[in-house]
């Protein structure tokens, strides 16, 4: 895969406080799914890529858009992006495709 050596899956579990911060500090894109873990993105620096996997529907969990706002970081929430089945959060492959498009540019994008 092209992003091996970009991304790294987030255990918090298995990490100090410090070592949280730290990697959401270091972050250029987060992305997952609705939950406590993206509290972590109190620690990045501005200009973060932040996507989330929302709550269905997606008006009852609006908690992230606004720390990603207050910190100015750029937010995005595709709400058809994924839907429960069975309990799990299931991904629409198409959808994940045109995120990764933007993941691409929003990388990749030239910086000042």
């Amino acid at each position: 895969l092209r992003y091996n050596e970009l991304f790294q899956v987030f255990y918090g579990s298995n990490m100090s406080l410090l070592e949280q911060a730290n990697l959401f500090h270091a972050a250029l894109v987060v992305m997952g799914a609705h939950g406590a873990a993206l509290s972590n993105i109190v620690f990045c620096s501005s200009d973060v890529l932040i996507i989330e996997f929302p709550l269905s529907p997606p008006f009852e969990g609006v908690y992230f858009k606004f720390i990603s706002k207050l910190l100015s970081l750029r937010y995005v929430a595709p709400s058809m992006a994924a839907m429960r089945y069975l309990g799990d959060l299931v991904l629409r492959p198409n959808t994940v495709m045109l995120l990764m498009r933007m993941v691409d540019r929003w990388l990749f994008r030239p910086r000042l």
